[in-house]
């Protein structure tokens, strides 16, 4: 499935901010238009998306871009919670399963 501003705006953002805090995107390597994401994490973007649009911009800064002592509450909170953080971890990870 492939993520962009359109589809999965939020996701798309958090990708986006991931890539620019481990210098993925550089004066040589712009942001990225879109994103593929392999299944079966694209069945994570729908519930992932809603969990971040509903963030304040301190919460969503620590999804994507928090150290792993400042993430380790993640998983005591809802299970949405809990995908959304898989999935951003996997997309961190190349999406290695």
């Amino acid at each position: 499935m492939l993520v962009n501003a359109d589809n999965y705006a939020y996701v798309f953002r958090a990708f986006c901010e991931i890539d620019l805090d481990n210098g993925k995107v550089n004066r040589l390597e712009p942001i990225k238009e879109e994103y593929e994401v392999p299944a079966p994490y694209d069945l994570l973007l729908p519930v992932a998306n809603v969990v971040l649009s509903q963030m304040s911009d301190e919460e969503f800064n620590m999804f994507c871009c928090g150290s792993a002592v400042e993430r380790q509450d993640i998983q005591n909170l809802p299970s949405q919670y809990v995908q959304t953080d898989r999935l951003l971890t996997a997309y961190f990870n190349d999406f290695v399963l």
